[in-house]
């Protein structure tokens, strides 16, 4: 990097430093896309030095660890903050989420200079209706910037907003995944696969490999793994290749590792020159690629590897420039415009103080109702691991009967044994005390 590059760069980064921040997410429980990005931005912010405040309707585990371990300061709807426009500099905003006090005071923002910035992250309005814009021109009234997070989210947002400012928002990867030293193995040896949802290829493709190439380890990452917590620079630089989607393709790009697209929607096997572009535009979601057989999975995992691996290598610094948060963020806050706005109507504030209060008790009903689901899942667990234990009880005590049983019809059978000998003790006995002798003895009183 050059002197001049260090300079603007030193330049964007210390513009974010004092500056205030208020990140809305509407529901901070799981892992999942849009809540991993509030974390990572806000703790990228707040070490710039930027004051950091995130706001949710609802808060729980075990995303909650997450924030508090890198002293996070979130606020929830139920603590009820109040709130002012002056009190930030920007409020970045995710679902269209706001706190009732910021919403109140709408109708003084033709005084106020703080920027609005809002995200959009979903193509797909019947998988993420919230990423779209529910509440009738709400954006187009109050955002200075919009981003989207790829080409193709940008093409189904378009028809809903008129604002036209946007920029893209790639899933920068924190600066951590950057600074990663190890180089992958010149020979494929330790595979991460990361996915929330496999598909069953993907399930077939670890049981092939953990048969088949046992020289491959392979590990797996992902709610559905059991394996609550987002992936860290450290756990990341152990393996040679990742499959997956999403936003931890970025965190194996700038770290330098090859990435094979591929989960639910199926997808483009290794990144190369040839599909980089087009996976890109579809925020690498394996949308636009094929389906694969685990076979192929299999077969194109190891023998492409080694292209894979230089291609990652070749273009590593690229990556770096293109999705590390330490570029992306300070540019983007940077080219945040001013607006001149207007102040919101009373009628129209009334209306959306009612749709974000329906909203907000929407985000928490879902949060307790997966709290419900999770719990009624461990208490089934918990259930089913008795009933085994019962069945595994009752198994060895059938065994026991069996046994017993076995040694009852030896013992009837030694019985009817001992009976018939008896039998022909006492016939034989009699056969003796028939005799003429025997007789003749009993009068002498030699025998009894």
């Amino acid at each position: 990097m050059s002197k001049q590059q260090l300079r603007q760069r030193s330049q964007q980064i210390n513009q974010l430093s004092g500056k205030r921040f208020l990140i809305t997410q509407p529901i901070i429980r799981n892992f999942t896309g849009s809540i991993v990005v509030a974390l990572e931005l806000a703790a990228y912010l707040q070490s710039q030095g930027a004051e950091v405040t995130v706001y949710t309707a609802f808060y729980d585990q075990p995303v909650k660890t997450a924030f508090e371990n890198v002293n996070i300061k979130v606020t929830s709807s139920k603590e009820e903050p109040n709130f002012a426009l002056q009190d930030f500099d920007y409020i970045w905003v995710h679902s269209q989420i706001l706190p009732y006090s910021i919403v109140r005071r709408l109708n003084e923002l033709s005084k106020s200079s703080t920027r609005f910035i809002f995200l959009h992250m979903s193509p797909h309005h019947d998988l993420a209706p919230d990423e779209f814009p529910w509440i009738y021109q709400l954006e187009d009234k109050l955002t200075n910037l919009r981003l989207v997070i790829s080409e193709e989210t940008a093409s189904a947002q378009n028809q809903y907003l008129n604002f036209s400012p946007t920029l893209f928002f790639r899933n920068p990867a924190p600066v951590e995944f950057c600074e990663i030293e190890r180089v992958p193995s010149k020979t494929l040896k330790k595979v991460l696969v990361v996915t929330n949802h496999p598909p069953v290829e993907l399930d077939e493709t670890i049981a092939i490999l953990r048969e088949q190439h046992p020289e491959i380890m392979i590990e797996t990452f992902g709610e559905t793994f059991d394996w609550q917590k987002v992936i860290t620079a450290s756990e990341l630089k152990k393996y040679d290749a990742i499959i997956t989607i999403g936003k931890t393709v970025q965190y194996g790009l700038v770290a330098g590792i090859p990435v094979f697209v591929y989960d639910k929607f199926g997808g483009f096997g290794y990144l190369n020159k040839g599909n980089y572009e087009v996976a890109k535009r579809q925020n690498f979601s394996g949308r636009g690629g094929n389906k694969l057989t685990a076979r192929e999975i299999v077969n194109r995992l190891i023998d492409e590897y080694v292209p894979a691996r230089q291609f990652a290598l070749d273009h590593r610094p690229d990556f770096i420039d293109t999705y590390s948060i330490d570029n992306v963020v300070p540019q983007i806050i940077q080219s945040v415009p001013e607006r001149c706005r207007i102040d919101f109507s009373s009628e129209y504030i009334k209306a959306l103080l009612a749709a974000q209060r329906i909203a907000h008790e929407f985000f928490q009903a879902l949060g307790m109702s997966r709290n419900f689901y999770e719990r009624a899942n461990s208490d089934i667990d918990a259930l089913q691991a008795d009933i085994s234990a019962l069945q595994a009880n009752v198994a060895e005590h059938q065994q026991v009967i069996k046994a017993l049983e076995r040694d009852i019809d030896s013992l009837h059978h030694q019985l009817r044994k001992e009976a018939e000998s008896s039998r022909d003790l006492d016939q034989a006995l009699q056969t003796i005390r028939s005799k003429y002798l025997y007789r003749i003895a009993r009068k002498l009183k030699l025998l009894p």
